[in-house]
């Protein structure tokens, strides 16, 4: 059997500059707080599995969703980026990560081994504390079995790094707003190239084609194109069905930036709209207005939800409705472009709203096996207001 040299061994003495997104002293600010996070929360040492958290820590990234990464943080001290040795030249390239260890990625067993040591020799004290996130590649369990019983206590860390990173750096509302402005560009010479014949699979060409060309990445999930019936129904997309008259065209893109997405819903009409377009037109144009009249800083999610839900009144028995009027983005990496499953704007949310936040507003109005009509934007929160980071205007596309 041919046996070739570990990966990562062809990078031994040579000089392989770093790509960050962000200058270094951005990493020592997060990590920072991350740090101070953990001394809050009493953990010892904090392993964390989800790649938006990593990489908002480090800068690492991969298109490769399900890859196996774990970032040690201790409480004080440099981080340990542990990953696959395909992932390893990546690692160095992209990321703020001194120490980097990897393993074949075809030897699991291997993995939890150097895991296990890893574990071991960043803890502290006869007894540490443990904070390990939900998408941590090692179960808390297998890892207590290779220390033995009684070694360390642990605690569910899911969300400690995704709560720091809802406020907003100024560079990375800069990178907001460059997200914004691509998915605005590409979002309107797509609506504007529709025409009578194309398919749901043409105009998503149109669309990834244009957001590449304004410069963005790999995106986080999506883009959605839905025709016809499929407008009505939630996360469906192209499938080489042909537009035909009447049909309502769904579209959702969120460029990403500096892995940073910015996403925008329009809705496009093949012709005429019909009465019940009409009227879930107003109601969505009306429901987005109210949100943008109530959201600022200091306001509660429920409150504005509240006030937001009047502007579907006149159409709620009719339409679905998802429930949630805002949600937090920003960094992101397949296979979605949200920060976090809690919404932000939604019955019952007490949490208040900070200035420097960034949410999208999914308002969307859909009828069941007739189709849909939605108009969104991703907005700054203000201590006075919101500002969008997406467009200026937004109606109703008419292709005659």
């Amino acid at each position: 059997m041919t046996h070739f040299a570990p990966y990562r061994s062809r990078f031994e003495g040579k000089i392989v500059p770093r790509e960050l997104d962000f200058p270094a002293d951005e990493y020592q600010r997060r990590q920072l707080a991350a740090q101070q996070a953990m001394d809050t929360a009493g953990i010892d040492l904090l392993i964390i599995g989800n790649l938006a958290d990593i990489c908002w820590l480090t800068g690492f990234q991969t298109p490769s969703a399900g890859t196996f990464a774990a970032l040690l943080v201790p409480a004080k001290g440099a981080f340990t980026l542990q990953v696959i040795d395909h992932e390893y030249g990546c690692a160095r390239y992209v990321s703020t990560a001194e120490r980097i260890e990897s393993y074949p990625w075809y030897e699991p067993e291997t993995g939890l081994a150097q895991h296990a040591r890893l574990v071991a020799e960043l803890m502290t004290g006869d007894k540490a504390h443990i904070g390990i996130d939900g998408k941590a590649p090692i179960r808390p369990d297998v890892i207590a079995r290779r220390l033995g019983e009684g070694r360390f206590t642990w605690s569910d860390a899911t969300g400690l790094v995704t709560q720091l990173r809802r406020t907003k750096s100024p560079l990375e509302l800069e990178a907001m707003r460059e997200s914004g402005r691509i998915t605005r560009v590409a979002m309107d010479d797509t609506l504007t190239a529709l025409r009578p014949g194309m398919r749901d699979s043409d105009v998503a060409a149109v669309l990834m084609q244009r957001m590449i060309e304004e410069g963005s990445e790999f995106p986080a999930m999506g883009p959605f194109v839905a025709t016809g019936l499929r407008s009505s129904l939630i996360h469906t997309t192209w499938k080489r069905r042909p537009i035909a008259p009447g049909d309502h065209v769904f579209l959702e893109p969120a460029a990403a930036y500096k892995r940073y997405n910015a996403p925008m819903m329009r809705t496009a009409i093949m012709g005429q709209p019909s009465k019940m377009a009409e009227r879930l037109t107003d109601a969505v144009e009306t429901t987005l207005a109210i949100l943008f009249e109530s959201i600022r800083a200091g306001r509660t999610g429920h409150e504005v939800a509240i006030a937001a839900a009047k502007g579907f009144a006149p159409v709620k028995d009719e339409i679905f409705f998802q429930g949630a009027f805002g949600y937090s983005v920003g960094l992101a990496l397949p296979a979605d472009w949200a920060e976090g499953s809690t919404p932000y704007i939604a019955e019952g949310i007490e949490a208040p709203l900070v200035a420097g936040m960034t949410l999208h507003l999914p308002v969307a109005a859909r009828v069941v096996g007739f189709g849909g009509v939605a108009l969104s934007e991703t907005v700054l929160v203000t201590e006075t207001g919101c500002e969008s980071l997406t467009a200026d205007s937004r109606k109703l596309f008419i292709v005659t």
